[in-house]
């Protein structure tokens, strides 16, 4: 009776024993595919961290183009200033408004090239790193903010081009200008 019973416990102990190790078995199992998953997220978040660097540094030579741009345009206007003040001497004038002019031309053209650049490393980024839209996941938020630095790289090659067309304009009033002063000295 008592082998029986100690039987009983035994096969009754070794299939609790058995249920409790196959629980275990599935935990550990969830847990590596945890593991893997952290592991997985992380390599991409160190894509995206190296990624965004690299931004970064584009945005900040960006700037550093747009302050330069920003400047020339400041020496264009005075130099327009002083010609129409000084306009006997428009030969030598016309020569340095026009180098100032091609500056400028090359600067925007460099902004141009340097928005394609940046336009390109973002779609890039989105293309490598597909993921879903899930507001929580940190890799969808740097993509996120990444793709609001590329709106705001395009904003600032529009703002460029305006620019650029305003130096236009000025170009060709001021050429306007002086076909007028011109006429009128021949008469």
């Amino acid at each position: 009776m008592i082998i029986n019973d100690w039987g009983t416990m035994i096969e009754t102990s070794s299939r609790e024993f058995h249920k409790q190790a196959q629980q275990v078995n599935e935990w550990d199992r969830k847990i590596t595919e945890n593991n893997d998953k952290i592991a997985e997220l992380t390599n991409s978040l160190r894509a995206v961290n190296a990624s965004h660097v690299e931004l970064q540094h584009g945005i900040e030579l960006v700037e550093s183009k747009q302050n330069d741009l920003d400047a020339l345009l400041t020496s264009l206007e005075s130099e327009i200033d002083t010609l129409e003040q000084q306009a006997g001497a428009i030969a030598p004038a016309d020569q340095e408004r026009e180098a100032t002019y091609l500056k400028a031309e090359q600067i925007n053209s460099q902004l141009d090239q340097m928005a394609l650049s940046m336009k390109e490393l973002v779609d890039r980024l989105n293309r490598s790193h597909d993921t879903s839209q899930d507001s929580g996941n940190p890799v969808s938020q740097i993509v996120a903010v990444m793709n609001a630095q590329l709106n705001s790289l395009q904003w600032m090659d529009r703002q460029s081009v305006q620019l650029n067309q305003k130096i236009n304009d000025i170009e060709r009033l001021f050429r306007q200008q002086q076909q007028q002063g011109a006429s009128s000295i021949r008469y």
